[in-house]
């Protein structure tokens, strides 16, 4: 499961519909689902998929396998987007435009040169203070980044809300 679902619970909505992009076994899909959303979980893998298979009959969780660089993304639906250990640059337009207004979106991923974990290549990372850039049509609510040390140690995490129509 995503650290940072912890670290911001206090700002995730607890009805409402989500998006668990590139979800692998579900655990961001299944915490989500337990505290009352709605989900969709989008993996590549029908093998990651399998495990959340095992408990929706008693959780909101639905499925798809799905390459998100060509899955159509329907604009303005979900109240929350999580993103965990993912990242595809041209995704980044898309998935803000998939936010309801208001909606959240919580992306968590490597920041900064390898050091022991996630993947080795460079344009798989962030560089320091990217994230936020990449989705700079929304409204910044929490933003942490631990390259070296700490809990969240490796990693570049956004909240961040999406404009309302007021």
């Amino acid at each position: 499961m995503c650290e940072s679902l912890i670290e911001f619970e206090r700002y995730l909505p607890r009805h409402g519909f989500a998006l668990d992009l590139a979800c692998g076994a579900g655990g961001n899909a299944i915490w989500l689902a337990e505290r009352g959303l709605d989900v969709l979980a989008i993996d590549v893998s029908d093998v990651a998929l399998a495990q959340i298979r095992k408990v929706r009959e008693r959780l909101r969780i639905e499925t798809q396998v799905a390459d998100l660089a060509t899955y159509p993304f329907d604009c303005e639906a979900a109240d929350l987007i999580v993103v965990s250990r993912f990242l595809e640059r041209g995704l980044c337009a898309r998935i803000a435009a998939a936010l309801a207004p208001g909606g959240l979106l919580l992306y968590q991923t490597f920041v900064g040169a390898y050091q022991g974990h996630g993947p080795r290549r460079a344009d798989y990372r962030l560089a320091s203070g990217e994230l936020p850039a990449l989705f700079a049509e929304l409204d910044v609510v929490e933003y942490l980044e631990d390259p070296e040390a700490g809990p969240l140690s490796g990693y570049a995490t956004l909240l961040a809300r999406a404009r309302s129509d007021d």
